[in-house]
């Protein structure tokens, strides 16, 4: 079927009738449907117009969208791996921590057994100076003719004598340091 133009309605000639319509009045309802029809068309044009823009925006907004869309994907994923990569960093630093604290413990111990060795080392050394300097004062004791139970005995007052002249305090036999006795 063929649209009607306003043109169409405009140049229309109707045969003529007997019995028919009013000539002018039909020609002036044509000229007015002409008209009405005329600005439809314009405001359909006008309509289409900004169909067509509406459209296109609302294309660029679809296309916004999906980059948006795509950009909090892209983020998303941005964050779990930083997340991940802290949360790895973390437990590095944790396995890292306790790897120095057992270091440490165990240089710890190992210090505290070299002190306690050394300890042992030190009270051994004490033990066998006493007795190197017990037996060094029995022999001092015995070249004076002392008994050397003298050391022994708790007190002192009953204690034999020392030969005259001759006194436990008495350092003056022994030559100076760094000189034999003769």
């Amino acid at each position: 079927m063929k649209r009607i133009s306003p043109n169409d309605l405009e140049a229309a000639q109707f045969p003529k009738a007997l019995k028919g319509y009013d000539t002018q009045a039909v020609d002036e309802m044509l000229k007015s449907a002409a008209g009405e029809i005329s600005t439809l068309q314009g405001e359909l044009k006008n309509l289409r117009k900004e169909y067509q823009c509406d459209f296109r925006e609302l294309e660029q907004f679809r296309e916004k969208q999906w980059k948006l869309a795509d950009a909090l994907v892209i983020a998303q994923q941005a964050a779990n791996e930083i997340r991940a990569a802290a949360e790895q960093e973390a437990d590095l630093a944790v396995q890292q921590g306790k790897s120095d604290a057992d270091r440490i413990r165990g240089d710890a111990r190992n210090e505290l057994a070299d002190v306690e060795k050394a300890i042992k080392e030190r009270r051994k050394e004490k033990v066998e100076f006493e007795a190197r300097f017990r037996r060094l004062l029995d022999e001092c004791l015995t070249s004076l003719h002392v008994d050397p139970s003298f050391l022994d005995s708790p007190s002192r007052d009953d204690s034999p004598s020392l030969p005259d002249g001759v006194s436990l305090l008495d350092v003056s036999s022994f030559p100076p340091d760094g000189q034999d006795a003769a």
